[in-house]
């Protein structure tokens, strides 16, 4: 058996993998806000974002394995996993960046990904104090 699988079927429970998938979302959440307000002044650039709803339900069974569809003969082949964590990318139809959207966007990551770090920790600590015995 795996020491991966063991902490975290046995120790963890499915909290721990919600959390983390929590986490790897906010993470690759940010890269594609941090990456449209870098394009906003790029002719051409269609704001991208990523999709929570499949997310979701995958958080609780699997490890999401996507490769990366080559739309264009310019783009680079590879896997999704590297780029953006495995998440999916939509691409909206029109051409332009909205800063204040993006902005609010940014906020708003950023406090969900603050809050599933506390939660984390709270989860850790309650793990100590259970090995401790002061539980």
């Amino acid at each position: 058996m795996e020491i991966d699988k063991f902490f975290s079927d046995k120790m963890y429970g499915n909290t721990m993998n919600v959390l983390k998938r929590a986490l790897d979302y906010g993470s690759a959440n940010q890269q594609i806000i941090s990456g449209n307000m870098a394009n906003v002044d790029t002719p051409g650039y269609r704001q991208m974002s990523l999709t929570f709803d499949e997310e979701l339900l995958k958080a609780e069974t699997t490890s999401a394995n996507t490769s990366l569809k080559q739309t264009d003969s310019r783009h680079i082949a590879g896997s999704a996993e590297s780029s953006i964590s495995g998440f999916s990318v939509e691409t909206k139809e029109t051409a332009g960046i909205d800063m204040d959207t993006e902005m609010a966007d940014m906020a708003k990551n950023d406090l969900l990904y603050e809050a599933n770090t506390r939660l984390l920790t709270k989860e850790l600590l309650a793990l100590k104090a259970a090995i401790k015995g002061s539980y």
